[in-house]
């Protein structure tokens, strides 16, 4: 692993691609919350042990706290502490944002170039959501770009390009269509 210069970790900053709209209630007395550090939550299965939530929602739904213009992806957010986590593609960039969790404001921003193309038709955008381990960031893109950054600053401990260096085919076609089926029992 890569040794990092040591950088400052940043107040987190304005985003404008961020629109605000209200500071999140406080969390109930005694309530238990936990991090969700990668697609599915901290037991893989998309079940909250979480306490206290609403079992009804008021009829508008709740509160929104704030929004964000996103660019192209099927990625969904991973958390840890104050930090929120988002992979994206935005042009022809794929972009990895540590937002304050609350607020939307940007930490720091990681792009690097892409050219994918869904070859049909779909969305161009990162397939894979981010994951937190520690103080590290892993993101795999489109194109099979796997990055490892750190969550404070976004610095980049190491980046393989595994489509290159496995000869890894485009999406997901593995080896020709067989001309003929044979079913045997």
């Amino acid at each position: 692993m890569q040794t990092l210069r040591a950088v400052p970790a940043s107040a987190p900053e304005r985003n404008s691609d961020v629109k605000f709209h209200a500071k999140p209630k406080p969390l109930p007395a005694g309530a238990i919350a936990h991090d969700w550090k990668s697609f599915l939550g901290p037991t893989h299965d998309a079940i909250s042990t979480e306490t206290k939530l609403l079992h009804v929602w008021p009829k508008g739904g709740p509160a929104l706290v704030w929004e964000m213009k996103k660019g192209t992806g099927y990625s969904s957010p991973a958390i840890s502490g104050d930090r929120l986590v988002f992979f994206h593609r935005v042009g022809n960039e794929e972009r990895v944002e540590c937002l304050h969790r609350e607020t939307g404001e940007r930490y720091w921003q990681f792009n690097y170039p892409t050219q994918f193309e869904d070859r049909y038709g779909y969305n161009n955008g990162p397939r894979a959501s981010p994951v937190i381990d520690g103080d590290h960031v892993y993101t795999y893109g489109a194109e099979g770009k796997l990055h490892a950054l750190k969550l404070e600053t976004g610095q980049v401990y190491w980046n393989r390009d595994l489509s290159a260096e496995f000869k890894v085919p485009h999406d997901f076609l593995v080896s020709p269509r067989p001309r003929s089926w044979k079913v045997t029992c």
